[in-house]
């Protein structure tokens, strides 16, 4: 093999090993899913029930009172976690429209 086949080729073999090796993506690593603003569907409709709440937006560090770390301390820094649900409804005339609940902030642990 020519040598500056190899020196091509090699390097890229390292890679493959290396991209295999790498396991798949997990759910803590996934993309994000935005915060949908708080709507409603015009009346009349017909609604389904609210989902289970899911994570929107990456968490973030805020301050808690509940995590003081010191007697005396009135808040220490917390990790928080947007949440929301939707609804899908079916309007008078069939045509579909997605509710979506007011957005919460979920303390997921004291400390960032």
């Amino acid at each position: 093999m020519h040598k500056g086949i190899r020196s091509i080729l090699l390097p890229l073999l390292f890679l493959a090993v290396i991209v295999a090796a790498v396991p798949p993506l997990t759910s803590s690593a996934r993309a994000v899913e935005a915060c949908h603003s708080p709507s409603t569907c015009p009346d009349p409709k017909s609604c389904s029930n609210w989902s289970a709440y899911y994570d929107c937006e990456m968490p973030f560090c805020d301050f808690d009172p509940f995590c003081g770390a010191k007697i005396g301390q009135e808040e220490g820094p917390a990790t928080f976690q947007l949440r929301q649900q939707f609804r899908e409804c079916t309007l008078l005339n069939g045509s579909q429209c997605f509710e979506y609940s007011n957005i919460y902030a979920f303390r997921t642990r004291c400390g960032c």
